[in-house]
């Protein structure tokens, strides 16, 4: 007589820890699909995105684990999804196509993408919490996530590097002017990769220097810089500075009593001389980013090569806000094609500030911007409060705050399809990492 494989099958099926432990496996090849995405853009016009499907299946199983073993969770996913649901609604009325309000649909999904992942992730963790085996294998599996998520980013930049693909600064200026614009392979939004890669990254040295292993960090840091340099965005090579010094001092917390400890403040002395002589080779080589901001100068001032022309269309934006939008704009926004529209009017194309902070105003109004901030305020909550229990608590709170400050100049951090997994990932680490082995979360 044949088993009765029926039962072992519904066995699995209904148990949250196996089926959890797949949702979380299915995140590994996250970049991957991108890179597979943007190589059929470019070579085979493919009609459909891959990475839309393979994001659209995980949000569908996340759905789904939430509403069978976490119900407080996903009650929480659609509270957040009603308000957005709300917004879009209002911004319908301003618009006058059904591809206007998917544009609306999916800025508004992305900007929660991360919240989304975060919520899921710690309801796994719920219950996981007294497995040890469980935890120890959630820590290996997100370590073979960020490690292979690396080597696609690499991999990618340095193919960029040999002409292979989109190029990072290819959308402002022609190569023929200004050189080689940076690499950034077959991922097709460099912004979006410049936080992702900032996320992997921090992940990464956070990792090392808890394990003590000094000359590794150093070493990455190297190997880290030298890919922000080649994917040419002022994010990444700012960020991974700032980063470099500041997640020693936050784990190892630098000031004690008064007494300076020297471990620590050799990456500020290593990130200081290396600061100073990526500075030195991006001048001395005249590279493109250089060109760029020597043009934009020429062109206009100081604060337009600085910012690289987002002055002018944060400019734009101030004017749209207050001599075209109303009462009702300055609440709920306008949506993605009626804040393009109306910034265009005072710029001469419909555009994006690039700016995020700004972006999520123009579109979402004072209550968009007010839930997408909440959500990232909660993160720095997270993880404050729980610095007496994980050894890298304070290096996410830093990486957190790193991040808003980006966003204060840079567009798609807080809003990003791509980070957004990332982002979950670095702020359920706490909770990962902790002593106490997460038993009151």
């Amino acid at each position: 007589m044949a088993p009765d494989t029926s039962i072992e099958t519904k066995s699995w099926l209904v148990n949250p820890t196996v089926t959890g432990r797949i949702v979380v496996m299915w995140m590994v090849p996250s970049l991957l699909i991108d890179c597979i995405t943007g190589w059929l853009t470019m070579y085979a016009n493919f009609p459909l995105s891959p990475s839309q499907l393979y994001r659209s299946g995980i949000f569908i199983l996340m759905f789904l684990w939430l509403s069978c073993f976490w119900r407080a969770g996903f009650m929480l996913i659609v509270g957040m999804l009603s308000a957005t649901f709300v917004l879009i609604a209002v911004h319908s009325f301003s618009v006058t196509s059904l591809s206007s309000i998917g544009l609306d649909f999916r800025f508004n999904f992305s900007l929660f993408t991360n919240f989304i992942y975060f919520v899921f992730l710690f309801g796994y963790l719920r219950v996981i919490r007294n497995d040890a085996n469980e935890l120890k294998l959630l820590k290996k599996i997100i370590h073979w996530m960020l490690w292979i998520s690396f080597v696609v980013i690499s991999t990618n930049i340095i193919l960029g590097i040999f002409g292979i693909g989109y190029g990072t600064l290819e959308s402002y200026i022609k190569e023929d002017e200004f050189g080689s614009g940076g690499g950034k392979g077959f991922f097709v939004a460099g912004n979006d990769l410049s936080s992702t890669f900032l996320l992997v990254v921090s992940m990464i040295l956070m990792k090392y220097w808890s394990t003590r292993h000094l000359l590794k960090y150093h070493l990455l840091s190297f190997i880290f810089m030298f890919l922000a340099v080649m994917l040419l965005t002022k994010s990444a090579i700012l960020g991974l500075l700032i980063l470099m010094i500041g997640i020693p001092l936050c784990m190892s917390r630098v000031v004690s009593g008064f007494r300076i400890r020297a471990r620590p403040l050799a990456p500020l002395v290593f990130g200081g001389m290396l600061g100073i002589a990526v500075v030195s080779l991006l001048i001395f080589s005249d590279s493109a980013i250089v060109r760029r901001v020597t043009y934009l100068y020429e062109r206009s001032d100081i604060l337009v090569a600085v910012t690289t022309g987002r002055s002018d269309f944060l400019s734009a934006a101030i004017d749209a806000w207050s001599e075209t939008y109303g009462f009702s704009d300055w609440f709920f926004g306008r949506g993605w094609d009626g804040a393009q529209m109306a910034i265009g009017k005072f710029l001469g194309v419909a555009k994006i500030v690039e700016i995020d902070y700004v972006d999520v105003l123009m579109m979402n109004g004072v209550v968009g911007l007010f839930l997408a901030i909440s959500v990232w305020i909660y993160y720095l909550f997270n993880a404050w409060v729980k610095k007496g229990e994980s050894p890298v608590a304070l290096a996410v709170l830093f990486v957190n705050m790193l991040l808003m400050g980006l966003a204060g100049s840079a567009g798609h951090v807080l809003f990003s399809s791509m980070n957004g997994m990332f982002v979950a990932l670095l702020n359920i680490l706490p909770m990962v990492e902790s002593r106490h082995h997460i038993q009151h979360v």
